[in-house]
């Protein structure tokens, strides 16, 4: 178990760390960071040799003093709570690139939102009145029932009902670019 940490936790600091790397290492850090240790003066009496392998020494008359940290109420509370508060600070920090984002995406939606419910109004309802008006004159004309001054006011009505159409397509497709470009804006950043 402890190979299989120590070499996850090798590979972990070897790779590109991200934030989220960072304080996933830092909550393993805060469960893992307490080695007990030996320590004792040093040969002058101070307690400067307190590195992790001058754990011990030797006083001037021969005698060897110890000193070992029981860990009777230390529950690594500090690394503990300092790997919470990154993680509080981490989620901070997504929900208000969420509102960010949000706050830019809500002027784009909606104006793909607009574009495509006018296509399909275009497309469902007036395009097909336009044409069975248009088809109606058409044979009212044939049979000599109308001028020629109606039909072509009809046929100048259905084809402005098409260019209407085909501008309102047009900005349907606009948004969607659009809105595609802002999703994507920024994928390729270094995290």
């Amino acid at each position: 178990m402890k190979k299989a940490a120590a070499g996850a936790l090798a590979k972990f600091h070897a790779a590109p760390k991200s934030q989220g790397q960072m304080t996933t290492l830092n909550r393993f850090r805060a469960r893992r960071t307490f080695w007990p240790g030996v320590s004792g003066p040093s040969n002058d009496g101070s307690n400067a040799g307190r590195g992790l392998y001058r754990r011990c020494s030797c006083l001037r008359d021969g005698s060897l003093a110890l000193s070992a940290p029981l860990p009777l109420w230390n529950r690594n509370q500090g690394a503990i709570a300092e790997a919470q508060y990154e993680y509080a600070a981490a989620k901070q920090a997504l929900s208000q690139l969420e509102l960010s984002f949000q706050h830019r995406l809500a002027p784009i939606f909606e104006r793909y939102a607009n574009a495509r419910n006018q296509v399909e109004r275009y497309r469902d309802r007036i395009l097909p009145s336009a044409q069975e008006s248009l088809q109606l004159t058409r044979q009212i004309y044939e049979k000599g029932e109308s001028n020629f001054i109606a039909l072509l006011t009809v046929q100048r009505t259905y084809f402005q009902t098409n260019m209407n159409y085909l501008e309102a397509l047009r900005e349907l497709r606009t948004a969607e670019a659009e809105l595609e470009g802002l999703l994507l804006s920024g994928s390729l950043e270094a995290r």
